[in-house]
């Protein structure tokens, strides 16, 4: 039997509200590569705003600690059947279907977040010096700042100044899947963002890594230190590689504000976890937007 992507779609359409609630602060400086990083912060006290910092970047919404009832249990049902159909799809003997699967799950869950004009597929980011990312899992990418240059189903070449987040899906996160991911997202950070007169920095999409399980065992060690062993900070330098990671049943960490540059969502049984990364992914959208300013199309097709 021949799975073909709309079939799996059909399968796995998840159909739910967005509701879900989490208050974020976006605060952004621009590092050593010239690109101006944004970093999610999950904040727990309500209306408190980010502070402008000289030299930099301050984005910011109102927090709130409430959720919907109605819509959070939609959206907890939903992660869940995305959880069981990856692990189902663990039966197929096909490692690439399989895969396959388990991204159009997670995709699925994305999809009815995303407002008008903002769209999710699967492909390539490309800039407008003719460089390109690796093949990309999930891209959510914004039609009305330009539109990707080619789309045969879900598969698309998206311009860099298009694509507001791109993402790696995992089905068991290693130590090799880590180090695949890290080199996935320089592809994507290393990049020419055009500049234009509305914009005067360079904001790269963010990067964030999915993963379905993971082999690591016990506490002693967790996703976000086998991430920092893969790329080891740099003393005084504010580039951001991987934005966050999140991993069923582990935990969700983002790269953000605070003292330690990280902060923690543990895992619940009602997925705190999956439900904090997706409304991260959600809540930066119209910020990303924002920043990107109105790019030339022309810049990709026209001799300087």
């Amino acid at each position: 039997m021949v799975l073909t992507t709309a079939f799996v779609i059909k399968i796995l359409k998840i159909v739910l509200f967005s509701g879900y609630f989490v208050g974020f602060c976006f605060v952004g400086s621009t590092g050593n590569t010239g690109t101006t990083e944004f970093k999610p912060a999950l904040r727990v006290r309500k209306k408190q705003r980010c502070p402008r910092v000289v030299g930099s970047v301050g984005l910011s919404l109102r927090y709130t600690s409430m959720a919907n009832s109605i819509f959070r249990t939609r959206l907890i049902s939903s992660v869940a059947t995305a959880v069981r159909h990856a692990h189902d799809a663990a039966e197929l003997d096909h490692l690439g279907v399989r895969g396959r699967l388990r991204e159009v799950a997670l995709q699925e869950l994305i999809r009815p977040l995303l407002p008008n004009g903002i769209h999710a597929g699967t492909g390539i980011v490309v800039d407008s010096d003719g460089r390109k990312s690796n093949q990309i899992d999930i891209i959510i990418y914004s039609t009305s700042l330009l539109p990707p240059f080619m789309k045969v189903e879900e598969q698309v070449f998206v311009p860099v100044e298009a694509c507001i987040q791109a993402i790696e899906v995992k089905s068991c996160l290693t130590a090799d899947e880590m180090r695949d991911a890290v080199t996935k997202a320089r592809s994507i950070k290393g990049l020419n963002v055009l500049m234009n007169d509305a914009v005067p920095f360079k904001v790269s999409p963010i990067f964030s890594l999915f993963g379905f399980a993971s082999d690591l065992t016990g506490d002693a060690k967790t996703e976000k230190d086998r991430y920092l062993e893969c790329n080891p900070p740099i003393q005084g330098s504010s580039f951001v590689l991987l934005n966050d990671i999140c991993v069923v049943g582990k935990g969700y960490w983002k790269m953000d504000d605070t003292p330690s540059g990280w902060t923690f969502v543990s895992p619940t049984q009602e997925y705190d976890e999956v439900i904090s990364m997706l409304a991260m992914a959600a809540n930066s959208i119209p910020h990303w937007m924002r920043y990107r300013g109105v790019p030339q199309f022309g810049s990709y097709v026209q001799i300087s």
